[in-house]
């Protein structure tokens, strides 16, 4: 028995009417049977073979139709169900199940009802039924063919036929796998020679393991899928490598298809049109399509589907549009267009080498505008250059120049190329606007998914006030973190006019007269800022506003265990933090709190060594003395937790201390102002997490007391000292 092949329902009729039927169907020159449409070994069929053996099960059961009827459906909406049907069944089976009490109520719903709600034929509710159900389910004994599935055993080892050896081999060197890169999002290199390489070696096995089988068959179908199946593929590994991910499998399934709405279909739709389908707001079907094209932009897809489809469209073109989607509907998929592959193309930089056009076309009531594919003008080489250095440039800061563009362009070619001549070019390509009158500068399709447009979010979901243009260009030229991080491919930041008319072109952001923005709706702040960037705004905004450093330092090293440098790195770079004065942040796009900033500021001298002296004056240190600190805010282990001295005694109080009444461990402060082993003293005297407590020193006699009167819950996170 050859255990390598493996069965999965082919989605052509559900198991509720595969039951009624004993005979067996002809279709594409072959017999199937029952066992046939519940388990199916061979490649999936063409949807022309499911529809023809839908059609006998009809024509046949016709007479009889009654008994099917009555029978319950017992199909469940798994995840992904929205995804399995397209077009006019989609939309029905989407308002048929909206109006149903709730989505698990279609489990209980029998044939006749699902017919009445999809007011649809026979026919095609059996196709909806069919690939609803080939989501989840597994087939029972006896449509088996194997007396069981393998385990997924790593160390199980399967037989491998002399076709597949055959169809591995053939695969290794077909272009794509050739072409694969070590760091594809679906097919990673596992091995330093290439993907290829690995391929043949496979071929000359008899047995593989579960593991190795497994990626050759996703090869192999990856191999000879069409367009829509692809896009699904790597929307699915994108957003699985995405620094944000689903936290579900239902929000995996939903994020899916609003990449697939977005960047699938006929033509795509718009940010809008994908969030009134699938419930989101616009912001949030951005914000998921970004964090996919960002983990694909960052690895590299190899798509040999839709490599097929544009190399297929550009030996038809031209011709119009409608008929080309006929022509490729077999590379296409259900329900996909040649427009959103071209636009999805373009969205990766990719050169489709054909284009959407529209013809004047004379009629009998007239001239029309046609929409037909064109091929479109390959750009020389220098020109592909100044294409990619203005896309770099765009993803980066959201425009650029012709002056820049041609000056890098001649750096890499050394070439000089006319002025005039890379305007036009540049002019033809997806989404060029210009900014800024005659300057020169420029913006692309995809400005408002740039790096500029990112932080600019940053900083719209924490002001609490519209932003002025200044604000923004000093949040950009003094951040060298994100701009300059390559110093050979630095970019240009924009003059203020030219940054003010790209920000004006975002539908997200609202302005006025006197170039101030601010967010059209909230912004939430966990989608867009990093847990860092959420403490330190904790931090500033539990100190009225304006806090010092060492404020920031202690909770993010303390609650986040971030390093030190770390912390330097958030302050410098966060577009959420503006630096008042040396030491000293507050929130950006927010007033400034004037009490709070001298509060601040009394809290600076006594952190330094200033305070220090100005402690020391007013205490003597040889007597004991007590100082105000607080218990560590943190879920972790007492032995992990750290409380901190106040800087203005050190570095007079370090070292080691025993308990005056040796009821208690000693204690050891460094020369940081780390206390370790007092918060475990303090869960023994019963101070809770961020309650402030008084410790007693004596630093003649190198003791130390703790005081059981708590002085309540912790209001700013920063301890301050009072002295006996």
């Amino acid at each position: 028995m050859n255990k390598s092949r493996f069965f999965r329902h082919p989605g052509i009729l559900p198991s509720v009417a595969s039951n009624l039927i004993s005979h067996v169907f002809q279709a594409d020159g072959r017999e199937f049977s029952v066992n046939d449409l519940l388990a199916w070994s061979d490649p999936i069929p063409r949807e022309s073979v499911a529809e023809e053996i839908r059609a006998q099960f009809v024509t046949r059961t016709r007479n009889s139709a009654e008994r099917l009827w009555v029978l319950p459906a017992c199909i469940s909406l798994e995840p992904g169900w929205h995804n399995v049907v397209h077009g006019d069944d989609k939309e029905r089976l989407l308002a048929f199940v909206a109006s149903l009490s709730s989505p698990q109520d279609f489990v209980k719903l029998t044939m006749r009802e699902i017919k009445e709600g999809l007011k649809l034929p026979l026919l095609r509710v059996l196709r909806i039924l069919a690939r609803l159900e080939a989501i989840y389910w597994v087939p029972g004994p006896r449509a088996m063919r194997v007396e069981e599935l393998v385990a997924w055993d790593p160390q199980q080892r399967v037989e491998v036929s002399a076709q597949k050896r055959q169809e591995l081999l053939g695969l290794a060197n077909q272009p794509w796998v050739l072409a694969l890169a070590w760091d594809d999002i679906r097919f990673p290199s596992i091995d330093e020679r290439g993907m290829s390489a690995w391929l043949i070696d496979q071929s000359g096995k008899k047995e593989l393991s579960l593991r190795q089988l497994d990626l050759c068959d996703r090869m192999l179908i990856a191999g000879k899928s069409n367009w829509g199946t692809e896009l699904e593929e790597v929307a699915r590994a994108g957003l699985a490598l995405a620094e944000r991910q689903p936290g579900s499998l239902e929000k995996a399934s939903l994020w899916t298809q609003a990449f697939m709405l977005r960047y699938g279909g006929l033509e795509g739709k718009t940010l809008q049109e994908v969030g009134d389908l699938v419930s989101l707001t616009r912001e949030r079907v951005r914000q998921i399509t970004e964090r996919c094209f960002d983990a694909i932009h960052a690895s590299s897809a190899a798509m040999p589907a839709l490599d097929r489809v544009l190399s297929a469209s550009s030996r038809i073109a031209p011709s119009s549009l409608p008929e080309c989607n006929i022509q490729l509907a077999d590379f296409l998929g259900e329900g996909q267009g040649i427009k959103a592959a071209i636009d999805f193309a373009l969205a990766l930089g990719r050169s489709p080498g054909v284009q959407v056009a529209k013809h004047r076309i004379s009629t009998s009531s007239g001239y029309e505008l046609i929409p037909c594919v064109v091929k479109a003008t390959e750009p020389s080489g220098w020109l592909q250059v100044a294409l990619s250095i203005a896309r770099q440039e765009i993803l980066t800061v959201g425009c650029t120049n012709f002056v820049r563009v041609a000056g890098l362009v001649a750096e890499q070619t050394g070439e000089v190329k006319d002025m005039e001549a890379l305007r036009q070019v540049l002019q033809e390509a997806p989404g060029f606007e210009r900014i800024g009158g005659t300057d020169g500068w420029f913006t692309l399709v995809d400005g408002e998914s740039s790096a500029l447009a990112a932080r600019i979010r940053k900083l719209m979901s924490v002001a609490t006030s519209t932003v002025n243009i200044d604000v923004i260009v000093t949040m950009l030229v003094t951040d060298d973190q994100w701009l300059y991080r390559d110093v050979e491919k630095s970019r240009a930041v924009p003059p203020s006019h030219v940054l003010a008319g790209l920000l004006k072109r975002w539908d997200w952001l609202e302005s006025d007269k006197h170039n101030k923005f601010r967010s059209r709706t909230v912004i939430d702040q966990k989608s867009v800022l990093s847990d860092t960037e959420l403490a330190v705004v904790r931090v500033i905004e539990n100190h009225g506003g304006v806090a010092t450093r060492a404020d920031i330092a202690k909770v993010l090293i303390t609650e986040l265990g971030v390093s030190n440098p770390t912390v330097s790195i958030c302050l410098a770079s966060s577009p959420t933090v503006i630096k008042i004065e040396h030491s000293i942040y507050a929130t950006n796009g927010r007033e400034l709190n004037a009490q709070a900033l001298i509060e601040a500021r009394k809290r600076y001298v006594l952190e330094g060594p200033r305070g220090a002296r100005l402690v020391r004056a007013d205490v003597d240190l040889t007597r004991p003395f007590t100082v105000q600190v607080t218990q560590c805010n943190t879920p972790k282990e007492s032995r992990h937790r750290i409380v901190y001295l106040p800087r203005a005694f050190l570095p007079s109080a370090t070292g080691v201390f025993n308990h005056a009444g040796s009821a208690h461990g000693h204690i050891n402060i460094s020369s940081t102002g780390q206390i370790s082993r007092i918060a475990a003293v303090a869960d023994a005297i019963g101070v809770g997490p961020g309650e402030r407590f008084e410790l007693e020193l004596d630093l003649t006699k190198r003791t130390y007391g703790v005081n059981t009167k708590k002085q309540g819950p912790l209001l700013d996170d920063k301890s301050e000292a009072h002295f006996s």
